[in-house]
């Protein structure tokens, strides 16, 4: 007996009323295959997608969990449990290294992996680090660098054990198992970039913690004479600039300075000429003048008062009331050569550490030994003349009183940039010089 198909494909050999039947018979076919096909593609694609994604996990080693958090800990910056996002490479740790500070370990990681170690890429967000990684292969900027595993093991290492929280918590965690995937909303989960070594050291410093051990992770290392490998870093190149023509102008050469030979005597003296000059300027502009007037109050807060009042309107004429009489605390006025202004105001005096008249008389009855006792004291060759040697003699502190304190003032005021009142404490030093010296004969 022929089946209904092979009557449907012969429908030329049936009766008209048979063949009619089995026209409707196709109709209703048809239109259920077209039901079934809109209703299930959805369900069927899903079950591709599923069963293409298991079959993804099975070839790249992702076991079928449960729940993050319940059988694992995923260490993932979205990660279900806060352990497992704060060991993420993508964490925010802003770790500082001796190759400059990082936003986290994969901007690390990126760095030493990146021809020219541009330090443009320690600031990078995530986003950017992962469009570089993409299309640094195309235009061949990708290194590999020894040791960069241990480098970046070795700084979650010490990120971790600086991390009181951290250490307790991996600690805790017992043997709970570690991975590092991706959930992905379309493709599932698929395994991090860097899972095997990056779970691999999380394992190691969480068993060495646990052991109550000091954290080694040498076990990374790939050359032993370097663990960090000597880099240095550079600026990523900016493309697109326009660089500036050079001028057709030729610049004048300068003249070459011509080769000096050794320092004649008379040099030698000219120079000797130029320092004694400075060094009087110098003695000069520490000189200061007798004040022009001087006033007693007696209270600080009155001479205070007076002072900024002097200050601030510097041709203010002095009177006879703006003072106490007697011997209370002084304020000592300088007034311009003109004597129409004020131009310094002080509280106190100090002297000069630099005048001669100040110092002590020194005697000298033999030059000769005098001499003679300062190159044995100095060890000073006999081919340097008597003449060279620059002597001074340092008067001795009188011994002051434990309760005496030396003091710094600072209330000098002054109305001119090139005045300067230097904070120097009495006694000073005297300096004499061969000229102040009076050999005395026998």
């Amino acid at each position: 007996m022929a089946s209904i198909r092979d009557s449907i494909k012969n429908k030329g050999n049936v009766q008209p009323g048979v063949a009619k039947m089995l026209d409707k018979h196709q109709q209703r076919e048809s239109t259920r295959d077209r039901n079934e096909s809109r209703r299930g593609n959805e369900t069927r694609r899903a079950n591709e997608q599923s069963q293409r994604g298991r079959n993804d996990n099975r070839r790249n080693g992702v076991y079928p969990y449960f729940k993050d958090g319940i059988d694992h800990i995923n260490i993932w910056t979205r990660g279900e449990t806060p352990l497992g996002r704060a060991l993420s490479m993508e964490a925010p740790m802003h770790i500082e290294t001796q190759y400059g500070k990082f936003r986290n370990i994969y901007a690390l990681w990126v760095f030493l992996t990146t021809k020219g170690h541009p330090v443009d890429i320690a600031s990078w967000d995530d986003t950017e680090l992962r469009r570089w990684v993409r299309a640094r292969v195309d235009i061949d900027r990708e290194v590999s660098l020894p040791n960069t595993a241990y480098v970046c093991i070795q700084e979650l290492a010490n990120y971790i054990t600086a991390n009181k929280e951290l250490v307790n918590s991996l600690i805790l965690s017992g043997d709970a198992f570690f991975d590092s995937y991706i959930n992905h909303e379309a493709h599932g989960p698929f395994p991090h970039q860097h899972r095997d070594w990056w779970v691999g050291g999380i394992n190691l410093i969480r068993a060495q913690l646990q052991a109550g051990q000091k954290v080694n992770v040498s076990a990374f290392l790939e050359d032993e004479e370097n663990p960090y490998p000597v880099i240095e870093a550079n600026q990523l190149p900016r493309l697109g600039e326009i660089v500036k023509a050079p001028s057709s102008k030729e610049k004048p050469k300068g003249k070459t300075k011509a080769k000096k030979g050794p320092i004649t005597q008379e040099e030698r003296e000219k120079m000797r000429q130029e320092c004694r000059v400075d060094h009087e300027k110098f003695v000069e502009s520490l000189n200061t003048p007798n004040p022009d007037r001087t006033m007693y109050f007696s209270t600080e807060q009155e001479r205070r008062e007076v002072m900024i009042k002097l200050v601030l309107n510097p041709k203010t004429e002095l009177s006879s009331d703006m003072a106490t009489e007697g011997t209370g605390l002084p304020l000592f006025v300088w007034l311009t050569e003109d004597g129409q202004a004020i131009k310094m105001v002080s509280t106190s005096m100090f002297g000069n550490p630099y005048r001669k008249d100040a110092g002590q008389v020194v005697t000298v009855n033999d030059m000769e030994t005098f001499y003679k006792e300062v190159r044995e004291m100095l060890c000073i060759p006999d081919a340097v003349p008597n003449e060279l040697i620059h002597y001074y003699v340092l008067q001795s502190p009188e011994p002051k009183k434990p309760e005496e304190q030396l003091t710094i003032r600072h209330d000098v005021v002054s109305n001119e940039s090139d005045v300067t009142l230097l904070p120097i404490a009495e006694p000073a030093k005297a300096w004499l010089y061969p000229d102040d010296i009076t050999p005395v004969a026998e």
